[in-house]
This record gives C-alpha cells, structure tokens and sequence, in this order.
C-alpha cells in the first residue's frame, strides 16, 4: 500500500473532504492522487508553481484560521519539528478527524540518521510519533507500509512508558512502541475505533 491508497481509503471510510497537507513539494508524488474535494498543500520549496502555501509549516499553522478533518504529515523530518507539526495539527483537526504521516518506521538506524544524504532517507520523524504515544488520550498506530504510516486520531490508548528514544529502543520495541499493523489489521483498527473517538473535554 502506498500512502495516497492509504489516506484515501481513510477519507472514503469517513467522507473526509477538507484535506490539509504538510510537505508538498512534488504534488504529483502524493497531492494530486488524493480524492477529498477540498485540498491545501504546504511547502517552503515547492516544485512548480502550483503550491497554494509557499512557507514552512510553523508560518502556515502561525496564520491559518481553518479546519481539517484529514491532515496529512510529510513535511522536515527532525523529531523535534515532526512532535511540533502534529501538536499544531491537532490543534485544527475537526472532530472524529484524522491526521497520517509518512517515515514513521525506519528500518535501519542509517535511514533514520538526521540529514538527508545520498539514498532513502526517514530522518527522525518516529521520535515525533512517539513523542504522542507517550499520552493516553490519542489513538494511535503505524501502518507497516511505505515507510511506516502512522496514524493519530482522538480516543484513548495505553501510554508507552520510556524515555529511550534511541534507535536500538525502537528496534527492540517497535511493533509495540509503533502499535506496527499490516493494513488489514489497520483497517479493523480504524473501524473499531471510530465509536469511540472524541476530542478532550476542554
């Protein structure tokens, strides 16, 4: 499953149509395959003219005034921003809404070195996944696809309790730590936790 399959079967489960997105730099790679009506791209250096934001990510969240029910995470792999990216999309994310981002499962501690280089490349971004497994009041897992597809969406989830987050941590933890599902159990995941997710009670 590549990460357009997977993001549109998410919004055809839920009707999503409002779709936001978080590092677009080559809209045909994933933007242009998406199937919701209403769809934003976000990138500081975007290739061709056709990017409806042209800035990072903290400026877009910093003067957005919009909602999304379907956010889509892809944009500087440092941990550090990654946790800042989902906590600012959270922040605009509709109820029983979803947020997906991409390299979330790197499988050698090469791939997810914090530059870039020669070759593929996940940089750091499950140390920003993993910032949010920490917290009790998500619902979470990765999609064992195309780099690891990680998946956050309000409802409630056991806590992975560490402050390991190191590469040989993740390597001996990570179907646990990454709650790792092949898309058919993800497809029951998501379908079994619809009832149940909700936004916190301010």
């Amino acid at each position: 499953m590549k990460r357009w399959e997977v993001i549109n079967w998410i919004a055809r489960r839920k009707n999503y149509r409002k779709y936001l997105e978080i590092g677009s730099r080559n809209y045909a790679r994933n933007l242009d395959k998406i199937e919701c009506k209403d769809k934003t791209g976000v990138d500081l250096n975007p290739r061709g003219d056709r990017c409806h934001f042209r800035m990072t990510s903290d400026a877009f969240f910093e003067q957005n005034t919009r909602h999304y029910n379907l956010i889509f995470i892809d944009g500087l792999h440092a941990g550090e921003q990654v946790a800042k990216d989902i906590e600012n999309a959270l922040a605009i994310l509709e109820p029983d809404g979803t947020i997906v981002m991409h390299d979330c499962n790197p499988p050698t501690e090469w791939h997810q070195r914090e530059e870039m280089g020669e070759g593929e490349w996940n940089g750091t971004v499950w140390k920003g996944y993993m910032h949010y497994r920490t917290r009790g009041d998500l619902r979470m897992c990765v999609v064992d696809d195309d780099w690891g597809l990680g998946v956050i969406r309000y409802g409630k989830q056991t806590p992975v309790d560490t402050e390991d987050f190191t590469y040989a941590g993740l390597n001996a933890n990570r179907k646990q730590w990454l709650n790792l599902l092949s898309f058919n159990e993800f497809k029951t995941w998501f379908k079994e936790g619809s009832a149940q997710c909700q936004m916190p009670t301010p």
